[in-house]
């Protein structure tokens, strides 16, 4: 009977999205049991996990149609329903971990809060699928110039300028803007393998300033006591989730030069879980549950030999 109230509730949440996002669900049906974990089926069976996770989606769903416009997809060469499933996945992912986290230590962002998050995550998305081909200086110039943008560019200042009039308008443009550029100069040095571990780690100090700031104006001071470790966590299952891809491509993160990535990660989660209870967090029952089924999906997927980008976004980062 579980499996039906699953199927139930996602009918019903398939029924209010876009259709770029009913598109996305029925991919994900398509391949509904690959991969999966008792861990992921334990997240899904717990009806309130499962309505969180379906609130995120719907939401990333309207931000995603309210601010990604077709005649930039079309200028840029792709379809919008081919953008999709590299944005909205990424980006629920990234606003369901901030709402548990938050929920844990009895914190609720406001609307506008949880629209920048969604933003943010799309500039990243965007960022990191160009820099796969474009050097980032020129991105850099392209977002800085005030002549138009070449067509392939146009999306990432759209979304960059939306971020960045919100950002503004909540106070905290100035502190995401000075983050950035400090990150620039840090991505500029090269990987050295002997390095991996401080390099996992400013990327996670990167990271928790960027999304933190975009969500909340203030920190309190027990959750800014677990977000370093939850970062190196959230960080590594990122680079370990590429494995496949990486190692084909010849690129070198924390995971692939580890020599047990499956326990790198479980290791980061066991570090993480420690230091959210160390802070004495409200109700951290829904966070744990969900990291620990995305840390295991992860470690299954790298048993297997499996790209879990492929499976899960459902879409070429090739345009």
């Amino acid at each position: 009977m579980p499996g039906l109230f699953i199927l139930i509730d996602f009918a019903l949440a398939y029924a209010s999205l876009s259709p770029d996002g009913r598109a996305f669900l029925r991919k994900q049906r398509s391949g509904h049991n690959k991969g999966r974990t008792p861990e992921s089926a334990a997240l899904l069976r717990n009806r309130s996990s499962r309505l969180s996770l379906i609130r995120s989606l719907r939401t990333c769903d309207a931000v995603f149609a309210g601010s990604v416009p077709e005649s930039e997809c079309v200028a840029s060469g792709r379809r919008r329903s081919s953008i999709y499933p590299r944005f909205v996945p990424f980006a629920w992912i990234s606003l369901e971990i901030w709402t548990r986290l938050c929920a844990a230590y009895g914190i609720s962002p406001d609307k506008d809060d949880v629209r920048l998050l969604v933003l943010l995550t799309f500039v990243h998305r965007e960022w990191n699928d160009l820099v796969d081909d474009v050097p980032q200086e020129t991105l850099y110039r392209s977002l800085r110039s005030a002549a138009p943008p070449e067509p392939r560019f146009r999306l990432l200042g759209t979304l960059t300028a939306m971020t960045n009039a919100l950002a503004k308008r909540k106070g905290r443009f100035e502190k995401l803007f000075q983050n950035w550029q400090r990150s620039m100069e840090f991505y500029n040095r090269p990987f050295k393998p002997e390095e991996a571990a401080a390099f996992l780690e400013g990327k996670a100090e990167f990271n928790r300033i960027s999304y933190s700031t975009a969500l909340l104006s203030e920190v309190p001071p027990e959750l800014a006591e677990a977000l370093q470790p939850f970062f190196i966590w959230f960080l590594a299952l990122d680079d370990a989730s590429d494995i496949v891809r990486d190692r084909a491509r010849g690129r070198s993160t924390y995971m692939t030069v580890a020599a047990d990535p499956e326990e790198e990660i479980w290791k980061f989660f066991r570090q993480s879980e420690e230091a959210v209870r160390r802070t004495s967090p409200r109700d951290p029952g829904p966070l744990f549950l969900l990291m620990r089924s995305m840390t295991a999906d992860v470690a299954a997927a790298i048993r297997q030999g499996r790209d879990i980008e492929s499976d899960f976004y459902a879409a070429p980062r090739t345009r």
